[in-house]
């Protein structure tokens, strides 16, 4: 499908995964060229623990984002392990 490996969920490697859309052809005409940084990315990242499913699609401009969101992946699993110690 074209997605390459995403960054790996601390503590969940069996049961999680994240890949990155792949970014945007870079253009040759310099004045593209400086939009280029502002085309969309995106990341996509599914865990499970037990019966519950946690699943992430991120699109966004600039740089790279896909560390925010295994992070919040991660703490998403974080929660569902103990709940009730986050209220």
């Amino acid at each position: 499908m074209g997605l390459a490996e995403g960054p790996r969920i601390e503590g969940h490697a069996e049961n999680a995964a994240c890949f990155t859309l792949p970014d945007p052809e870079r253009p040759e005409d310099a004045e593209d060229a400086e939009q280029w940084q502002d085309r969309l990315r995106g990341a996509v990242c599914s865990a499970y623990d037990g019966e519950v499913l946690v699943s992430v699609t991120s699109a966004g401009a600039g740089g790279p984002h896909t560390k925010a969101v295994a992070d919040l992946v991660e703490k998403q699993l974080r929660h569902i392990e103990s709940p009730g110690e986050y209220v």
